[in-house]
């Protein structure tokens, strides 16, 4: 195992994503627009029934919380009442004209936000190789869609169940896997599983060093949250919910713009530098 200089790799990627002849600034807002702002403008006409239902499952569980606390009882919670209430309430919602095609609708963009993902990585992998890739970068996989789609899916469930086991068995999955749609950008002949493993294999011995990277643009984020949170507040000023909202996408978008590639080539170096030429999978 080496160590690998992050500061330098971070200042490395920062040039490129400065380097106009590359237009990532240009692409990412492209990115953004397809994914961000999509996302928005859907928001804007239809509520996602599946958010709809979860709301109706935290507030039936907050009022269990709240009548145990105002009763003293110490005892484990009855949560069928929540569950039934929470089915009913999605049986209900699914029988309203239309709402079975908003949810089809909101499950497809989940979908098709899950390719485009991988096309901006596939993006990303290439400029920090010193490629100049443009916008088609974000639909060159297209073509594997069903791979991704599937990878992102058994990924997620496995990190899921991880965390369900005192959370560290999660964390270790997710980072053993990180690294698989960049294995998948070199070999996309490989399955599933072998590309998983061979992520395993990569990141085994810089798990720790991923995760220092990862939380490093913690700040970066929490700033993208505070400048949309701002824009919302402007909003209520004026008590106009759709400036806010447009307000908070303007702003949160001015600093993923740069956030984002910043990001995303930063470690799509970190593969670069720490990957195996001849990998065993």
């Amino acid at each position: 195992m080496q160590y690998i200089d992050r500061p330098r790799l971070k200042e490395r990627a920062r040039e490129r994503v400065l380097d106009q002849s590359y237009n990532m600034l240009g692409i990412s807002l492209l990115y953004l627009v397809l994914t961000d702002w999509l996302a928005d403008l859907m928001g804007l006409f239809w509520t996602n029934p599946v958010d709809a239902v979860m709301e109706q499952f935290n507030t039936s569980m907050n009022n269990i919380m709240q009548q145990l606390e105002s009763s003293g009882t110490v005892t484990e919670p009855d949560l069928s009442p929540v569950v039934s209430s929470t089915i009913d309430f999605a049986r209900n919602l699914l029988t309203q004209p239309g709402q079975s095609v908003i949810l089809f609708l909101f499950l497809l963009f989940s979908l098709y936000h899950v390719v485009i993902s991988f096309g901006y990585t596939h993006f990303a992998l290439n400029v920090s190789r010193g490629n100049r890739a443009g916008a088609e970068a974000l639909f060159d996989p297209l073509w594997m869609a069903g791979k991704i789609i599937l990878l992102s899916i058994l990924t997620s469930v496995i990190t899921t169940v991880g965390m369900s086991f005192f959370v560290l068995p999660g964390i270790y999955f997710y980072y053993s896997f990180m690294l698989t749609p960049y294995v998948l950008l070199d070999q996309p002949e490989l399955s599933i599983w072998k590309a998983m493993k061979a992520s395993t294999q990569i990141s085994h011995g810089y798990k720790r060093q991923l995760i220092v990277m990862d939380v490093s643009f913690i700040g970066w984020s929490m700033a993208a949250m505070l400048t949309m949170e701002f824009g919302y507040s402007i909003g209520a000023m004026f008590q106009s919910s759709m400036l806010g909202a447009v307000l908070g996408s303007l702003l949160y978008t001015v600093v993923m713009v740069y956030v984002l590639p910043y990001r995303e080539v930063s470690f799509a170096r970190f593969y670069e530098a720490i990957r195996v030429p001849q990998m065993k999978v």
